[in-house]
């Protein structure tokens, strides 16, 4: 329902909570990185989706948007180093 309202802080708090209760699903820290990145947090939005890649380094999306947080966060050679793992 929140996704339907873009309540982006309340996708990115039900997401930590579900990842609390299901620590090895790699689609919970997706999104909550991709709420947190939507609120302007890539610090956070990076730990996110570097949390859903130790779960599922397979995890394309995880990687597209981790690049693309790298990017925003002015970090060139990160986003180079995930590109090159991806």
């Amino acid at each position: 329902m929140a996704s339907q309202d873009s309540n982006w802080a309340k996708i990115a708090a039900y997401a930590a909570q579900g990842e609390q209760k299901f620590p090895k699903d790699a689609q919970l820290a997706y999104l909550r990185g991709v709420a947190l990145r939507n609120l302007k947090q890539f610090d956070k939005a990076a730990e996110s989706f570097r949390a859903a890649l130790a779960v599922d380094p397979a995890n394309t999306n995880a990687q597209l948007y981790l690049a693309q947080t790298y990017s925003d966060l002015g970090q060139p050679d990160s986003v180079v180093k995930i590109a090159d793992a991806a």
